[in-house]
C-alpha cells in the first residue's frame, strides 16, 4: 500500500492559519455529503477497474479514517512520542464491508466523528502543532500539524475521486459501457 506524502501546509504556522485549515476540515463534509446525495446504487457502486475503490468504498473509508484521524489526534496530543498504529487502507476495505455499508449510516458516522475531531483541533495552539509521536509506516514524527494538513488534504482529494467516479459511471450507464 502506498503511503500518502508526508508535507506541512505553509500557512499553519502563519496567524490565523490554524483556524483556516480547521474551518476547512470543519465545512468539508458538506461537500462530501452533497455529493453523495442523489447517487444510485449503480453510481455508488461503479468501479472503473477491478483494484480500484467505488464512490461507496471511498465514502466507507472517510467514515473509518475519521476514526484513525480521531484516535491519532488524541495519541499524539495525550501520549507524545508514543508509536501510531499503521494503517492498511485496502485491508480495511476489503475485511470490513466497505461495499455493503449503508451510505446513511456511513455519512452519518463520517460526520458525527469529525465534528467532535473538529472540537479538539480547536483546542489546538501554534505551538501545540509540534507535537509527535512516531509513524512507523514513515520511520518517523508525525506532528499534529502533519495530522492537520493531512485531514485537509485528504476530503478535497475523495471529493474530486466521487465526482470523476459521477461523471464515469454516469456515462457508462447511460451508454451501456
Amino acid at each position: 500500500m502506498a503511503v500518502p506524502e508526508k508535507g506541512l501546509s505553509a500557512d499553519l504556522y502563519e496567524p490565523g492559519g490554524l483556524a483556516r485549515a480547521v474551518d476547512e476540515i470543519a465545512n468539508a463534509p458538506a461537500a462530501i455529503v452533497a455529493a453523495a446525495s442523489g447517487l444510485t446504487d449503480a453510481e455508488l457502486r461503479y468501479k472503473p477497474s477491478p483494484e480500484k475503490w467505488s464512490a461507496l468504498e471511498i465514502l466507507a473509508h472517510l467514515a473509518d479514517i475519521e476514526l484513525v484521524y480521531g484516535f491519532r489526534l488524541r495519541q499524539i496530543i495525550a501520549q507524545p512520542y508514543s508509536t501510531l498504529a499503521p494503517v492498511d487502507q485496502d485491508a480495511w476495505s476489503r475485511t470490513l464491508g466497505y461495499g455493503s455499508a449503508a451510505v446513511s449510516e456511513l455519512m452519518e458516522r463520517y460526520v458525527c466523528l469529525r465534528r467532535a475531531n473538529v472540537a479538539l483541533l480547536r483546542r489546538l495552539t501554534s505551538a501545540d502543532l509540534r507535537q509527535s509521536a512516531f509513524h512507523p509506516e514513515y520511520d518517523d514524527s508525525f506532528t499534529l500539524a502533519d495530522l492537520v494538513t493531512f485531514m485537509r488534504r485528504h476530503d478535497p482529494n475523495h471529493l474530486a475521486q466521487i465526482e470523476r467516479l459521477k461523471q464515469q459511471a454516469h456515462a457508462g450507464v447511460l451508454h451501456g459501457v
